[in-house]
């Protein structure tokens, strides 16, 4: 029985990849680490001491590597530069630890959070010092609970403008889009109250029972049902001023208010 010849009849056998150890950083230089630009194809490169190739006349140090020195990819996510002095995990395909980029990061070792973490929850910690950025045409947490309870930033996956969005359990939420926003609370039946806001008016409305709009000019008003006004002073009016008292009937005699005031 024949069969077609591969590269693998004629070219010597491949040296064997390997996974080694290694703290990040050089001895001999500052910068560990060439973030990706245009130059070169915008892959981030991490300067790597390994353990093995160490020169066997120094004393080692405790967690120090101290042997080959090479240049790094990043394969772990999320996608950040190790601090100085990282354990790191190197995956070298082929054998080659001379290439620059051919070693991968896979994996680091770092303490575990000393707060928080529990065998039922899982703990992102960067530290203090670590400024954590998630990017995405939309980024979403949601719990798993139904209904759900959830935030989200961007544009929908279902389509829509962009903004932020907050929804309850109960319906309840709040929404963000350009420069207006908008919350809203409800009850049984739906929505029971609702704010808008933009930057020249807001509103609130109280379902079934009125819209309080305020804006350049003044505030109006639209009840459907009586509305108390409870307040030190009331004026009445855009040119309402504290000599312009309001009339009104006591004991079928007019008399003049001491708390409301209104436009001549």
């Amino acid at each position: 029985m024949s069969r077609e010849g591969t590269d693998s009849d004629i070219l010597p056998p491949a040296a064997p990849s390997y996974i080694e150890r290694g703290t990040v950083g050089w001895s001999d230089s500052d910068q560990w680490y060439e973030k990706g630009d245009g130059s070169n194809d915008g892959t981030l490169l991490v300067r790597v001491t390994l353990y093995i190739g160490r020169n066997q006349a120094k004393r080692p140090r405790a967690g120090v590597a101290d042997g080959y020195q090479i240049v790094c990819q990043i394969g772990i996510t999320p996608y950040r530069i190790p601090p100085k002095g990282t354990q790191v995990v190197i995956a070298i395909p082929g054998g080659d630890h001379e290439t620059h980029g051919n070693g991968v990061i896979i994996a680091t070792i770092e303490p575990n959070p000393t707060i928080q973490l529990e065998e039922d929850r899982v703990v992102m910690d960067f530290g203090a010092d670590t400024h954590v950025v998630i990017k995405g045409k939309s980024v979403t947490l949601q719990d798993t609970l139904s209904p759900a309870c959830w935030i989200s930033t961007g544009t929908p996956r279902s389509g829509g403008p962009r903004g932020i969005s907050l929804l309850s359990e109960a319906g309840a939420g709040f929404r963000v889009e350009g420069a207006n926003a908008g919350g809203f609370a409800t009850g049984s039946g739906g929505i029971k109250s609702l704010l808008q806001l933009s930057p020249t008016e807001a509103t609130l409305t109280l379902v079934g029972i009125g819209v309080v709009t305020w804006k350049t000019g003044g505030c109006m008003v639209f009840a459907n049902e009586p509305l108390p006004i409870k307040a030190p002073m009331v004026l009445c009016g855009p040119a309402a001023a504290a000599g312009n008292a309001l009339l009104f009937l006591l004991s079928g005699v007019p008399t003049r208010s001491t708390t409301c005031f209104g436009s001549p």
